[in-house]
């Protein structure tokens, strides 16, 4: 399920995002013009309400980047789901974050390695 109005969060998001980002994945398949399809496929697990929902959709992900080469998008997608499931999606972060170049200024990489140490941290 989408969010609604009522669970929206403040400032109000965009009750249509599900419906938008499903149209934009048609589009895509109607004009087999994948580029994006990875992210699409993150903005539209934010949208459900439910973690198991959520976790579903970002294992959606899985393999796109790769096949698009696209690591950011594969950086988001597993930072998303590292913040919601922790631990269980651990290995795949830690890969998707060192497929990502270390001499750049990503905020996703600054971003992936401080959700990493504060990982650690509540570990030790």
């Amino acid at each position: 399920m989408c969010w609604s109005r009522s669970e929206s969060t403040a400032g109000g998001f965009v009750t249509s995002c599900c419906a938008r980002s499903q149209s934009a994945l048609q589009k895509a398949d109607d004009n087999d013009e994948h580029f994006y399809d990875a992210e699409l496929l993150r903005i539209r697990a934010h949208t459900h309400v439910d973690p198991d929902t959520q976790a579903a959709g970002f294992a959606a992900v899985a393999g796109w980047p790769a096949r698009q080469g696209a690591a950011l998008f594969e950086l988001r997608a597993t930072l998303d789901d590292f913040e919601l499931r922790g631990q269980p999606v651990r290995a795949a972060f830690v890969a998707a974050v060192s497929r990502m170049h270390t001499d750049g200024a990503v905020p996703e990489v600054a971003l992936a390695r401080d959700a990493l140490d504060q990982a650690d941290a509540t570990r030790s």
